[in-house]
């Protein structure tokens, strides 16, 4: 079986997020993140959604000191990357790679009951388990 990523991301770092403290409908103050679209990388879609694309780049160096294998950030266009001043994206998060296969069955182990520590125990005629 493949393997599964664990990704994480700071939504404050994409382009156009802002963090504000709206009132809700009940007049209450909360904290919302907003996203001005314009400034941002996320697009609509034929069918009313909106997409957000998000790059996974694996660690030239292998995993870092969390164990995080990858690292995440929007992606840039072609025109961006062939320009003469590429854009600086900011790293959104990080990524730990992790192995969903199957795993070594648990091994068993006998608990000795406090009492009988250091005791032997009586041997009796009855073969039965009393649990």
């Amino acid at each position: 079986m493949a393997n599964k990523l664990n990704c994480y991301i700071d939504v404050l770092k994409l382009q156009g997020a802002h963090r504000m403290r709206l009132k809700n409908k009940a007049g209450e103050p909360t904290d919302v993140i907003v996203i001005a679209l314009p400034s941002s990388r996320i697009r609509f879609g034929k069918k009313g959604g909106a997409n957000l694309a998000l790059s996974l780049v694996p660690n030239k160096n292998g995993p870092d000191d969390f164990d995080n294998t990858h690292w995440i950030c929007e992606p840039s266009t072609k025109e961006e990357r062939e320009s003469i001043d590429p854009p600086k994206l900011p790293i959104l998060g990080n990524a730990r790679e992790y192995d969903n296969g199957p795993r070594p069955a648990p091994q068993r182990t006998t608990v000795v009951p406090a009492a009988a520590q250091g005791e032997e125990m009586a041997a009796t005629d009855d073969d039965e388990i009393p649990f």
